[in-house]
């Protein structure tokens, strides 16, 4: 029994650590494309605003592969 406890809060933590390693990645690559889109803004003499347009349906694909990876990381647990 106490082995089964212990079995449990390690793959607890090692759930949490996970999880927050990938936040931690999905906001710095949020962070580093705000550096990207001003040089292209530079680069392509446009507006900052039209380079960020450029993007946005990458950052829509993106929002919703994430939100479909926690949905199934949600399933896969509630199947165990």
């Amino acid at each position: 029994m106490k082995f089964m406890l212990k079995e449990e809060t390690i793959q607890k933590k090692s759930s949490l650590i996970l999880s927050a390693i990938l936040i931690v990645l999905l906001v710095g690559s949020v962070y580093i494309s705000q550096l990207i889109f001003q040089e292209i803004s530079k680069s392509y003499h446009i507006d900052i605003l039209e380079a960020r347009n450029v993007f946005s349906l990458s950052c829509f694909f993106m929002r919703f592969l994430f939100l479909f990876m926690v949905h199934s990381r949600i399933t896969f647990q509630q199947s165990y």
